[in-house]
């Protein structure tokens, strides 16, 4: 009987552990590259450098943030209410189990049909999808969209003459962050006339960080896709979905 109720015990923790570290992964990966996660970042350290003021006897720094730790589920509420709803928002559309593929599912579709649309009307575009490695220091450098991946927003964001069309987008975790990002040059493919500016930003790109990045040549509508420094061109509809599906860590009949 003894034996039974620790085997309880020990499973009743064990789902708890489960369930709590896929909630935390969840809602991170919802926040992940906001400024929430900045703030979140420095009441961390704040928090750890109130445990060293108490373990030091520092006794009026240890007082002020004492008082500071009672307001502080009323300051989160504050500083991230915009991420709250957003992260709410998308539990509810989705669902908290089947969010994160479908979200794969929709964002990558919608990359796929802007960039055969571009290729058909021979518009260059330059979309690079965020792995593990951030691009948060090229986002910064573009403008911010943060918005859901919508291929005629795509479209719209490369079409000659608008303000956004040169430079790169980046898609972070199924949103598209930032527009007009510009990107470094790769010397190394400077001597093959075939490659354009965009070929070479996504060779460069690719070679320094594990980013995938979708190319739309502006010559000759030519679909390539840059992953490792190394680039795969001549795709259609039909290759490139089974090229990014591959790459971001699904299948295609997912």
């Amino acid at each position: 009987m003894l034996l039974d109720i620790v085997r309880v015990e020990w499973l009743r923790t064990i789902v708890e552990i489960g369930l709590l570290t896929f909630v935390i992964y969840y809602l991170l990966t919802l926040l992940r590259g906001t400024r929430a996660v900045q703030v979140l970042i420095g009441l961390v350290f704040l928090w750890a450098f109130s445990l060293l003021a108490e373990y030091a006897r520092l006794y009026v720094i240890s007082t002020l943030l004492d008082g500071f730790w009672i307001y502080f589920f009323i300051a989160v509420v504050v500083l991230f209410q915009p991420e709250f709803r957003r992260v709410l928002a998308q539990i509810g559309q989705r669902g908290l189990f089947m969010g994160l593929i479908r979200e794969k599912h929709s964002y990558v579709d919608e990359v796929i049909r802007a960039a055969c649309a571009l290729s058909q009307k021979r518009v260059g575009a330059l979309i690079v999808l965020e792995r593990e490695a951030s691009l948060q220091r090229f986002a910064e450098g573009g403008i911010r969209i943060d918005s859901e991946v919508n291929a005629k927003l795509i479209q719209t964001v490369f079409s000659p003459y608008t303000p956004l069309h040169d430079g790169a987008i980046i898609i972070r975790d199924g949103r598209l962050m930032a527009a007009a990002c510009l990107l470094p040059l790769s010397e190394r493919a400077g001597s093959d006339v075939e490659l354009g500016t965009r070929h070479r930003a996504a060779l460069e790109l690719t070679e320094e960080l594990d980013a995938v990045v979708v190319v739309v040549s502006e010559e000759t509508g030519i679909i390539s896709v840059a992953e490792g420094g190394r680039l795969v061109r001549n795709l259609d509809e039909e290759t490139l979905t089974t090229t990014l599906r591959g790459l971001l860590g699904f299948k295609k009949e997912e």
